[in-house]
């Protein structure tokens, strides 16, 4: 069932096309995506373009997905690995969940 519901946010994700984000197969492995994000103006980030891998576990309905930045970043929510710190991770993913 995963794998439905990642193929549909994906399908959503490319029909929005936002200027600020874009993601691609990465393998052509449904759960693995490689993303890349642009700096928001006015942030310490502005004109910076950093690259990220996202894995999503096969249970992905429960268990929010791992996002690596590829490019080094420093910020409060990355850790030395340029992991995304799984609490802020799962904290936004069981928000998105209760709200759809």
């Amino acid at each position: 069932m995963s794998n439905k519901v990642i193929s549909l946010q994906l399908k959503e994700v490319q029909r929005k096309k936002s200027v600020f984000f874009t993601t691609g197969p990465k393998d052509y492995d449904l759960y693995h995506r490689k993303a890349t994000l642009k700096g928001p103006e006015g942030s310490p980030y502005e004109n910076g373009v950093f690259k990220l891998n996202i894995h999503f576990h096969p249970d992905y309905l429960f268990i929010p997905p791992k996002v690596t930045f590829k490019t080094k970043v420093y910020h409060p929510n990355v850790n030395t690995n340029r992991n995304i710190l799984k609490k802020i991770l799962t904290n936004v993913y069981q928000s998105q969940v209760q709200h759809q």
